[in-house]
């Protein structure tokens, strides 16, 4: 036992640690374990870098780069009064803003719109915290209750829809009606013999 005893030797202090691979670790590491590790996450990464540059470098180009900021009106827009090719025209965006948004709701009922948006917006913002407590009823408030109180503040009257429910559906009637009835007279028409 003497033998082993003396021939073997255990180190007293610990190896001083070596950096890592540069291969493993950093934007190279991070690109090759987890983008570029087998031929498929290959293939799925150099269609969805194609897919950015095709859609978002034309996004940014006509959102940003060759829009048109200031003027009055479209005229401002028009490829000959800019000088350019024109991208997207944010004067038109800046003047139909109210149609945008409240569609062809009267200035009196614009409150209700308006409050939509308030309550969709409060109801939503906990929700993509993480940390805030109650998500589960939070959740039932905003995909239950939410859609309910958003449908009848933005039906404005009811009782206009019903009669306007009822206005179409005997005008659908009675032009079913004048249709049978045309189908009727042609038929009374037609020689019996041909």
């Amino acid at each position: 036992m003497s033998d082993t005893t003396a021939s073997s030797f255990v180190r007293q202090e610990l190896v001083p640690e070596r950096p890592a691979p540069v291969k493993t670790t950093g934007l190279i590491g991070f690109l090759r374990t987890r983008l570029f590790n087998s031929p498929t996450n290959i293939l799925i990464t150099i269609v969805c870098a194609l897919l950015l540059w095709f859609i978002v470098v034309p996004a940014l180009r006509f959102t940003l780069f060759d829009a048109v900021w200031t003027g009055k009106d479209r005229t401002a827009c028009l490829a000959e009064n800019a000088g350019h090719p024109v991208g997207a025209c944010w004067p038109f965006i800046k003047a139909k803003l109210p149609q945008l948004m409240y569609g062809f709701y009267p200035e009196p009922e614009r409150w209700r719109v308006d409050l939509t948006y308030a309550l969709g917006a409060i109801l939503l913002i906990p929700l993509l915290i993480p940390r805030l407590p109650y998500k589960g009823a939070n959740a039932v408030l905003f995909f239950g209750l939410f859609p309910l109180v958003g449908f009848f503040l933005l039906t404005r009257n009811i009782n206009n829809q019903r009669r306007g429910m009822r206005h179409l559906v005997f005008w659908v009637r009675l032009n079913q009606r004048r249709r049978h009835l045309a189908a009727i007279d042609a038929f009374h028409v037609l020689p019996l013999d041909a």
